[in-house]
């Protein structure tokens, strides 16, 4: 899992999770140095946490932001790693 800071809202039931890309120092992740947050509900993270499948814990969430919950990897990076046929 990488490396993220979880915040968690005192009234709205959310937490927000910042992270940082593992491959920031790539041009592509440059013009953001990596960072990215993402604000969730805190049931659907908690059942995360406690070993839910991302997909099944968070349905409704595009997959770029899955995959930032899963390796850290921004969404430019990854397309920058894989080929349209690999995807």
């Amino acid at each position: 899992m990488p490396e993220m800071r979880v915040t968690k809202h005192p009234t709205s039931g959310r937490v927000q999770i910042n992270g940082r890309c593992p491959r920031r120092s790539t041009e592509v992740c440059q013009k953001s140095d990596g960072r990215w947050a993402l604000v969730v509900e805190e049931d659907a993270f908690k059942r995360w946490q406690a070993g839910a499948f991302v997909q099944d814990a968070f349905p409704n969430m595009p997959a770029d932001d899955r995959e930032k919950l899963v390796t850290g990897t921004c969404g430019p990076c990854w397309d920058d790693m894989f080929s349209e046929e690999e995807r």
